[in-house]
């Protein structure tokens, strides 16, 4: 395995534990076709969904390095079945990421820390 590929593998920082010049964003990623996934069978229609994250997500940290975009985008998170993608990138990172291939779109997590304390005291009030 590639040293950027074993980067990209690491456990992902929390939205505190970035530098602000990072920021965390989810990539949308091309699937098959609808027509493709209605032939399959439920558990045969995850794994083909599986895959293709897995293949796309190979071939955009292979761009990443064809790109020289290491510093720029330090991690990918690893694939899910939904088509997406969550990846750490400076701003100029995620603007390159909008051409990569296989990215649909690309847009900031906006991730919210919410307390479940703080919610019940204002329910409670």
């Amino acid at each position: 395995m590639k040293k950027h590929e074993q980067a990209h593998e690491s456990p992902q920082p929390s939205n505190e534990q970035i530098p602000q010049s990072l920021g965390r964003y989810m990539l949308v990623l091309e699937r098959p076709s609808s027509a493709e996934l209605s032939a399959l069978n439920r558990a045969d229609r995850y794994r083909a969904l599986f895959r293709n994250s897995e293949e796309l997500r190979r071939r955009l940290l292979r761009w990443i390095d064809e790109q020289h975009l290491d510093a720029e985008i330090p991690a990918i998170d690893e694939p899910t079945t939904f088509n997406m993608l969550f990846a750490v990138a400076t701003p100029r990172g995620a603007e390159c990421l909008e051409q990569a291939p296989g990215v649909i779109s690309i847009s900031p997590t906006g991730e919210v820390a919410v307390s479940l304390m703080a919610r019940k005291q204002g329910l409670s009030s």
